[in-house]
């Protein structure tokens, strides 16, 4: 939160995570009403109300220590936490200035949206959750997820068939976009899920894929027991082989997340747009939508989705990513955390219909979109 009176600025922080989710619009009416009092307005950068920024529109207004002061010291907004920064160059926990003056967000910012710290500390790590990712293969040599390959192997030595798109062959990822999910996803470093098991299912070749692969792959995770199964192929028009798999996948309580494409506003992409599936859209490090986000109308959740560090290639210094593939990859990480939770303390999986009660609770985008967050 930045205050400019006189150019003159301070700056002070507000710390949201004390505060539910429901109670902080009404919260920020009242800081808003208690800023005009002063004769200040106040304009917010961001719609998760995490940082905002006070504006002067009159001239005979408090001093801006003062105006620090009076805000530290009301009872009215302890829960916020408010705390004076000495320095312009200090800012809210989301967010870095970079040295030409762009915002820049910080390495793991997405990690901590997701609040990946305090889910590890309560004990989930996605131990017992199998997540199939049906996407480019994988590179087993990156060993940020040598760990959580234990069951891809084992199905290999088996015999396992889990190349689509060049039968015969290991699913090697020749792109790197399958692995770079399967980082997000259970990564030792960058994932959400490090304790999960990935199972990759390659139905993408030269950066094409057919729909019967993607249909057969979603089979083949639901044959192999995936609980959460991570798809970012995206085609225009539905095909029935793909539309049936989603449905298969919804009646065995399997969580399919899609990814809703990239094309703009004006476009709509399956198969994230059918109702059996998890449509993920993207969302910045101040979270705003995604300009590039597709199937709008149809998008089901929120996630982290530009600037975004993960690992691609053996060997290869992290890179950044954007997009709603990586979205979804962080989503389907979140998710299978989710799914360990509702196992624990039901002995039953979460499914399509559980997660869709617990997005009910998180917090909305202006456009009415679920923003997920923890």
């Amino acid at each position: 939160m930045s205050v400019q009176i006189d150019r003159a600025p301070v700056r002070f922080e507000l710390d949201w995570s004390a505060v539910p989710f429901e109670e902080r619009p009404a919260l920020a009416a009242r800081l808003e009403k208690h800023l005009s009092i002063q004769g200040l307005r106040l304009k917010y950068l961001c719609e998760s109300l995490s940082c905002g920024e006070v504006i002067e529109e009159e001239t005979d207004t408090k001093k801006p220590q003062d105006l620090v002061g009076s805000l530290v010291e009301s009872t009215s907004f302890s829960p916020l936490r408010i705390q004076r920064l000495e320095t312009l160059r200090q800012l809210d926990r989301n967010y870095r200035e970079a040295g030409n003056g762009d915002w820049v967000a910080p390495r793991f910012w997405s990690q901590d949206w997701m609040g990946r710290h305090n889910w590890h500390a309560q004990g989930f790590r996605g131990e017992d959750v199998l997540v199939a990712i049906v996407d480019s293969g994988i590179d087993p040599r990156q060993s940020q997820i040598s760990p959580a390959l234990k069951t891809y192997r084992k199905l290999l030595a088996e015999g396992a068939e889990l190349n689509l798109a060049f039968p015969k062959h290991k699913p090697i990822d020749r792109s790197g976009h399958g692995t770079a999910l399967a980082c997000q996803v259970a990564g030792i470093r960058h994932g959400m899920a490090p304790a999960c098991q990935v199972l990759p299912i390659k139905a993408v070749f030269d950066n094409k894929s057919h729909a019967c692969h993607l249909a057969c792959g979603i089979r083949k995770a639901l044959e192999y027991g995936a609980e959460v199964i991570l798809t970012t192929i995206t085609y225009p028009s539905g095909v029935s082989a793909v539309c049936q798999a989603l449905e298969e996948a919804d009646r065995q309580e399997a969580i399919v997340v899609c990814a809703a494409g990239n094309k703009g506003l004006l476009r709509s992409f399956w198969p994230g747009i059918h109702q059996s599936a998890i449509c993920v859209g993207s969302i910045d490090a101040r979270g705003n939508e995604s300009s590039f986000n597709s199937s709008v109308n149809q998008i089901d959740l929120l996630a982290p989705g530009e600037d975004i560090e993960t690992h691609k290639f053996e060997r290869e210094c992290p890179t950044r990513v954007s997009g709603t593939s990586f979205a979804a990859g962080i989503a389907a990480g979140t998710i299978a955390l989710l799914c360990q939770r509702h196992k624990a303390a039901t002995g039953k999986r979460l499914g399509r219909s559980g997660l869709h009660a617990i997005l009910g609770s998180m917090p909305v985008s202006p456009c009415g979109r679920r923003i997920l967050r923890f």
